[in-house]
């Protein structure tokens, strides 16, 4: 479903919670209510499209109540610019002397 390859399966409900698969879910969920409507009426069958099985007597993980407005996705994987041609530091007079409090 989202092209990642499955690894070891999460032992407990937490161990989803922190699994970096359940964070894709949840900013694809953010992004795509229709998904975030599939979650709450299969999870178990979501979780399993994104690689996570949870025991047969775990409750799955809720999704967090967030607006997706208030969602910042940045791409690390590519910059603006590949190489910076030129760099300039400034340094203010009174920063410069500045020593950090208790020495």
């Amino acid at each position: 479903m989202n092209g990642f390859e499955t690894v070891s399966a999460p032992e407990s409900v937490s161990d989803v919670e922190r699994d970096w698969r359940f964070a894709d879910l949840v900013l694809h969920a953010l992004i795509d209510p229709g998904l975030a409507g599939r979650y709450r009426r299969d999870p178990r069958a979501v979780l399993a499209g994104y690689g996570l099985h949870l025991a047969v007597d775990a409750t799955p993980p809720a999704l967090p109540a967030a607006d997706a407005r208030d969602l910042v996705v940045e791409d690390l994987d590519h910059g603006g610019t590949d190489v910076a041609f030129f760099t300039l530091c400034w340094v203010d007079e009174d920063v410069q002397h500045a020593v950090p409090a208790g020495r």
